[in-house]
């Protein structure tokens, strides 16, 4: 998980207050065509959600710009034939009143949203839980105070990390053996609710840092010697290629995972042994990696 940049305020046409409280919806469970706000709490915990409207391609096409195509939990790809849902941060089984709202919105893959989160809410305290939509005076549901960070919601305390709202990298640290421990109690409840720690992103993550390994080593598989300046050219392409070029790009999975490996170097990357790679020169890798992290990258010759 990455932070993200807060996009709560630009909702989609299809979700605006103006048509929620007007339009009429017509459908099976709707025949009289209500507006859907009123609808919805009427109904209460006995609405049919119309994923038309939450789910509609303006909505999924706003949230597919926002997160580049990727689960805004575990960074997996979602844009080549996977499945996703367009996700309800707080469950609209519970907070009904919510279903439509586009701050609640998120995306999310299947394995992170069905298997794992699916309608899972922890708090900090549980009394603090919001049970009622807010109306007003009129009894007209109070979008205002539907808002994510309105302070009614914001008063909950969840446990659970939102990309926009919170900064991952305060609640989570990667391993290099491709795990993520949690820093703080947030982080750790939303690595178990969110299965940050399933096989298979383990083993993407290990994976990464075997193949960033492997880039290194591999033209001196055969050769009997290997030169310093050689060393220093290849260590360079590795992270000005396959760690910074990747971190640049917004379409690239696993972006946090990827900035642990640039910020934790040495400990990846060089003195790593878990895959029975032994990394020559040792110090001079260091040297040359701290200079090209840290100093000037570009005081190296190109080949």
């Amino acid at each position: 998980m990455i932070a993200v940049t807060p996009y709560f305020d630009t909702e989609p046409a299809i979700l605006a207050p103006s048509r929620l409280f007007k339009k009429k919806y017509k459908t099976k469970s709707n025949p009289n065509g209500s507006d859907l706000i009123s609808l919805l709490l009427a109904q209460r915990h006995q609405h049919l959600f119309d994923e038309r409207i939450y789910g509609a391609e303006g909505v999924k096409s706003m949230l597919e710009r926002i997160f580049h195509k990727k689960c805004a939990f575990c960074e997996c790809n979602i844009s080549i034939g996977a499945h996703y849902d367009v996700e309800h941060f707080r469950s609209k089984r519970y907070y009904y009143w919510l279903g439509y709202e586009w701050t609640n919105l998120l995306l999310a893959c299947h394995k992170c949203n069905r298997d794992y989160k699916q309608t899972k809410f922890p708090l900090e305290v549980e009394s603090n839980r919001v049970l009622v939509p807010p109306l007003d005076a009129a009894q007209i549901l109070d979008k205002k105070q539907c808002h994510i960070l309105s302070n009614g919601l914001m008063a909950e305390q969840t446990l659970l990390l939102h990309p926009a709202i919170d900064n991952p990298r305060q609640h989570l640290q990667f391993l290099k053996n491709g795990q993520v421990i949690g820093l703080t109690v947030k982080g750790v409840t939303s690595i178990e609710v969110y299965g940050l720690n399933r096989e298979e992103l383990v083993r993407y993550r290990r994976n990464l840092v075997h193949k960033i390994r492997l880039f290194i080593l591999y033209p001196f598989e055969l050769k009997e010697k290997v030169t310093v300046e050689e060393l220093k050219y290849r260590v360079q392409e590795a992270i000005l290629v396959k760690i910074l070029g990747r971190i640049e790009r917004s379409e690239s999975t696993f972006i946090g995972f990827t900035k642990a490996i640039l910020e934790h170097f040495d400990e990846f990357i060089i003195e790593n042994t878990d895959e029975g790679l032994i990394m020559p020169y040792q110090q001079m890798m260091k040297e040359v990696a701290f200079d090209l992290i840290y100093g000037d990258r570009n005081s190296f010759p190109k080949k």
